[in-house]
């Protein structure tokens, strides 16, 4: 009896011995782990934030305008309807990086429906932001032809495109 005792004292001893040495090691692989997820350097763009600064009613009715974000904040999907010559849009968009290092704007790709509706906005081309860092920018949409113009809907689409703000020497 009392060397079936010991012999249980042994294997629950080994057993926690083994436990305390299986938890070093986990803790020891996710330390590595998490140290070379920090040390990757990653870029990440999106558009954090889209603010409707004001609309003109230049008619009876309100111009209205609706969007969606797509492609992980990369792409603005938007929708105009101006019912009068004198009617507008304006939105602040809110840029960010929450990338590791400084991101380039490289350019902002647009494409839009109809010849109409023109929509303008801030030059950011070339612009470098830094991790963590935001950039706003205006957006207005407004009647481009006012002579024979006829309530219109468009359809309007801004991508930006990025890279690493980097130097590559």
């Amino acid at each position: 009896m009392k060397n079936r005792l010991k012999s249980r004292n042994v294997m629950i001893i080994v057993l926690c011995a083994t436990v305390v040495l299986l938890c070093l090691g986990f803790l020891s692989l996710s330390y590595k782990l998490q140290k070379y997820e920090n040390e990757k350097p990653t870029f990440h763009i999106t558009m954090k934030n889209i603010e409707k600064d004001t609309f003109v009613k230049g008619g009876t009715k309100p111009p209205e305008g609706t969007y969606h974000m797509l492609n992980d904040g990369l792409s603005l999907d938007m929708n105009f309807q101006l019912f009068s010559p004198k009617d507008e849009i304006a939105y602040t968009i809110t840029v960010m990086n929450i990338g590791t290092i400084p991101a380039k704007i490289i350019d902002i790709a647009e494409n839009q429906s109809t010849n109409q509706i023109k929509v303008s906005h801030d030059k950011i081309k070339g612009k470098v932001l830094k991790p963590n860092e935001e950039l706003k920018f205006s957006l207005v949409v407004l009647v481009d032809q006012k002579e024979n113009f006829k309530p219109s809907t468009m359809k309007y689409q801004l991508n930006i495109l990025a890279d690493s703000g980097e130097d590559e020497s």
